[in-house]
């Protein structure tokens, strides 16, 4: 479905890859499922993730990692 919106959104925006939030749906995946929607996301898109737990991503491939604890939003590095 995920998929499917962003290619709907980039063809209604004239091109434009959209923003993909994907908001912890990563405790509903197996480690495979999990691999295979991020690898099939739109390359062109930027993507914010969210999760609850770490790893959710075997080699995680970002850029930035955040991580919130004891209300405080800290850099993670890579």
């Amino acid at each position: 479905m995920k998929i499917a919106q962003a290619e709907a959104l980039k063809k209604s925006s004239e091109g434009k890859a959209p923003l993909l939030l994907i908001d912890d749906i990563f405790g509903e995946l197996d480690p495979e499922r999990r691999n295979a929607l991020l690898d099939n996301l739109p390359a062109d898109s930027q993507k914010l993730v969210t999760a609850t737990a770490m790893p959710w991503r075997d080699g995680i491939a970002a850029e930035t990692i955040y991580e919130m604890r004891d209300r405080r939003l800290s850099r993670v590095k890579i």
